[in-house]
């Protein structure tokens, strides 16, 4: 999904995923979208999908995120979800 240079074709397979995003392999694959994908469109639908249904196995990447991440959006899509999930947004 990473690897096709068009984000068309990456959106499209992130699309299909979208039924199956409770699955462990493509919450795996979803976080590495949202870690890794140049595509800022993309990892905005990533972390949408990801953080429909939050869970504590989020709290490393999104702690990682409020620090790293460029588009405002995902920062502060992260910062609401550790808020809601009462993890701290600092890491340790």
């Amino acid at each position: 999904m990473v690897r096709d240079r068009n984000p068309g074709v990456r959106l499209k397979a992130l699309e299909a995923l979208r039924r199956q995003k409770d699955d462990p392999e493509v919450r795996r694959a979803l976080i590495d979208v949202l870690r890794r994908d140049p595509n800022s469109g993309m990892r905005v639908y990533a972390i949408d999908l990801l953080t429909e249904q939050p869970d504590r196995k989020l709290v490393g990447v999104l702690q990682e995120l409020v620090e790293t991440e460029g588009h405002e959006y995902i920062r502060l899509r992260s910062r609401r979800v550790l808020q809601d999930l009462n993890a701290s947004v600092d890491r340790f």
